[in-house]
């Protein structure tokens, strides 16, 4: 505000202290830049300002996601009233903006789960490891799974989506390998506790390697290698963006398979993930820049399974197993100022049944159902 005081005597401006408070349409420097992180709130060109120092702290907001205080004082020869940025930080509702990374972390997870569960079972079987189709030969495999699932982040994500995995696995001697294309989606809709939603859509697309050496005491060891990308959006009332990164990952899992009875079997097994998501940099609609950080997420699965034959063509089996996330923090700075961090991190336990089929002579069908409780 700049006073002129077009010919009046007494140009003197007081400014009271208890109405003042600042609202920025800009944005700050970024954090690690002090230089003209400062607002001249009133200039009188005329004469001096008069402004006691009673109050020195003045809340400041930047647009909807940044806010902070200000500091206050005369300069220029008590002619600008100046305004000095200090503690700006993201509010909460820049979390909302961060939970899209968290749900994309959570589809990434998603697809390695569904391929080392239903897609390995749906490999063996067609490979001949578990019901002989054509042992020895190439043979093409296919599985394709929905779920719907909550991530609690601090706030809380919903994903629901569909996976599938399409490949071929062969088996010779006690090794199974095998090569697939594995692919999720999913729409996501994110909460906070102060009532902000968002919502938007992910995809994501890769391939896989993967292999299973068993030894004839029921010993068994796994690995898999994956890597593609997946691409995610971001919409709520007040903004929205698009974003793609590449991920990748790998797992290393073992166990052994006990003889329960001569129908039964139990396997135990411990198995460890690692994913890691890209970070990216977008803008969004309202001008904000956003710097998302990589996503690693580390994830350790003890459990076991157990199978029973009903009869020539058909097995049932159920299942139990704790997992821990080590990491899975998606974290993020909008306008170089670090935003609250949404976090897989946490205890769940996984439960799940199912039911095979050998339908036919080059046809095995695998219908499983799983859930789980805790962090997820």
């Amino acid at each position: 505000l700049t006073i002129t005081g077009n010919g009046v005597t007494d140009t003197d401006v007081s400014i009271t202290n208890n109405k003042l408070a600042v609202k920025v349409t800009g944005k700050p420097q970024a954090s690690g830049d002090s230089t003209n992180n400062t607002i001249t709130l009133v200039h009188n060109e005329s004469d001096n300002i008069i402004y006691s120092n009673d109050i020195t702290s003045v809340p400041v907001e930047f647009g909807e996601l940044l806010s902070g205080e200000g500091s206050v004082a005369l300069e220029n020869g008590n002619k600008d009233l100046v305004l000095t940025l200090k503690n700006i930080t993201v509010n909460e509702n820049g979390k909302s903006l961060v939970e899209t990374r968290a749900a994309a972390a959570f589809v990434v997870n998603n697809m390695s789960d569904f391929m080392l569960g239903t897609g390995m079972e749906q490999a063996k079987a067609a490979a001949g490891g578990v019901t002989p189709i054509d042992a020895g030969t190439m043979a093409p495999f296919a599985a394709v799974g929905g779920s719907n699932m909550r991530y609690t982040t601090g706030s809380y994500v919903d994903v629901n989506g569909w996976n599938g995995a399409v490949g071929f696995a062969k088996q010779a001697d006690k090794l199974l390998f095998g090569v697939a294309v594995e692919h999720g989606r999913g729409n996501y809709d994110s909460y906070l506790d102060n009532g902000v939603h968002a919502s938007g859509d992910i995809k994501s697309t890769g391939g896989v390697i993967f292999g299973e050496y068993k030894l004839d005491n029921g010993v068994h060891y796994d690995a898999a290698l994956r890597a593609g990308r997946v691409k995610s959006d971001y919409n709520s009332t007040a903004t929205s963006y698009d974003e793609s990164s590449t991920y990748y990952g790998f797992s290393l899992g073992g166990g052994k398979e006990l003889t329960v009875s001569d129908k039964a079997t139990l396997d135990v097994y411990g198995r460890y993930y690692f994913s890691h998501t890209n970070g990216s940099d977008v803008s969004i609609a309202t001008g904000e820049e956003i710097d998302f950080d990589a996503v690693n997420s580390h994830r350790l699965r003890i459990g076991g399974r157990y199978t029973t034959t009903l009869t020539e063509k058909s097995k049932a089996y159920a299942g139990l197993a704790w997992q821990y996330e080590f990491g899975g923090d998606a974290k993020a700075a909008i306008n170089g100022y670090s935003a609250p961090t949404p976090s897989l991190q946490g205890h769940s336990a996984i439960v799940e049944a199912g039911y095979k089929l050998n339908a036919g002579k080059n046809l095995t069908l695998d219908f499983n159902l799983n859930g789980a409780m805790g962090k997820q």
